[in-house]
């Protein structure tokens, strides 16, 4: 993966490529515009722009995931998404599409495409597909109807073979209910695809090297500079976490404490306030990623297998 280097001259912007480069300025009028559209306003001290998501492309052009941060909010990273494509003139494309989910994956298929695959995961997990010709202009792609794992706690793998896209659904406690479907590349990217259920599962045969990566925006003086993470991969903003309970009143809350002291894990107790309305909410640890927090589930959930609490806990992301 190539880093690159952007410099601001007086009349005329001028782009540059090296090797060990890692650093973007982001012009103040591109500024302006995403704070526009992610806030129909200028940002300010509570809420600024960020960014810890990109794709680079074998062109040179990067696909870069801006949010807003808010200060004082429940999650303070946010949920809008909106993408800008820079090219390697230093242009700047920004989409018109928000994107209202967590960013999870970006894929290039092999007829050109771009797949953006995202979680909604707020009081349960729920994925979302989008695609896109140009890397722009993203249009949300209608899953197959009748999926038995339907529902808030649903999980969503893609795979991409030669000329098929195939979908695999399943409940993200109970991989028996997984189900795949498929479509061509062209068929899938239409506005109402037709999906053929497949009748069997296998493993997907073709792994896509990962050209995700993470990023931050830092302050400089000149403005705002966005720093690549090409080295090692950066943790989540948030951690993700098992959510068991959330009551209106914190007495309900140590109830449930007191019958869980058996767990080995953390218990974590937070007072959460969305729109004026105060909920008590217990979760068990933190973990970085959310496959790990997915998988401490299962087993917990296989092993308490008469706990009422375990059994209907599920995997969020744990509010400051």
């Amino acid at each position: 993966m190539k880093a690159f280097n952007f410099f601001v001259l007086p009349l005329l912007p001028v782009f540059f490529l090296y090797a060990d480069s890692t650093n973007i300025e982001i012009p103040k009028d591109i500024e302006k515009k995403l704070c526009q559209k992610l806030l129909n306003k200028e940002c300010d001290s509570n809420q600024t722009l960020a960014s810890d998501y990109y794709y680079k492309f074998d062109n040179n052009q990067t696909l870069i995931f801006f949010h807003i941060n808010q200060k004082n909010g429940l999650y303070q990273h946010g949920y809008k998404n909106l993408s800008a494509l820079i090219d390697s003139n230093s242009q700047w494309k920004i989409s018109n599409n928000i994107i209202d989910a967590e960013i999870q994956e970006v894929v290039e298929d092999p007829k050109g495409g771009v797949w953006l695959r995202t979680l909604w995961m707020i009081e349960g997990v729920s994925p979302y597909l989008y695609y896109s010709k140009n890397a722009v202009d993203w249009r949300a792609v209608p899953f197959p109807k009748k999926r038995p794992s339907t529902g808030p706690f649903e999980d969503l793998k893609l795979c991409f073979l030669d000329n098929n896209i195939e979908l695999t659904f399943g409940k993200i406690d109970h991989k028996k209910s997984e189900r795949t479907w498929s479509a061509s590349y062209t068929e899938a990217s239409t506005k109402q695809p037709k999906w053929n259920a497949l009748n069997y599962s296998k493993a997907c045969p073709n792994i896509f090297v990962d050209n995700n990566d993470s990023m931050s925006i830092e302050h400089s003086a000149g403005g705002l500079k966005i720093v690549l993470k090409t080295e090692e991969r950066a943790v989540a903003i948030m951690p993700y976490t098992i959510q068991l309970g959330a009551f209106d009143k914190k007495e309900s809350l140590v109830a449930m404490k007191k019958g869980l002291n058996d767990l080995p894990e953390k218990l974590i107790s937070k007072e959460v306030k969305t729109d004026n309305i105060k909920k008590y909410k217990l979760f068990l640890d933190s973990y970085k990623n959310y496959d790990t927090a997915k998988a401490r589930l299962e087993k917990l959930k296989r092993i308490y297998t008469k706990n009422s609490i375990i059994q209907g806990a599920y995997v969020t992301k744990l509010p400051y």
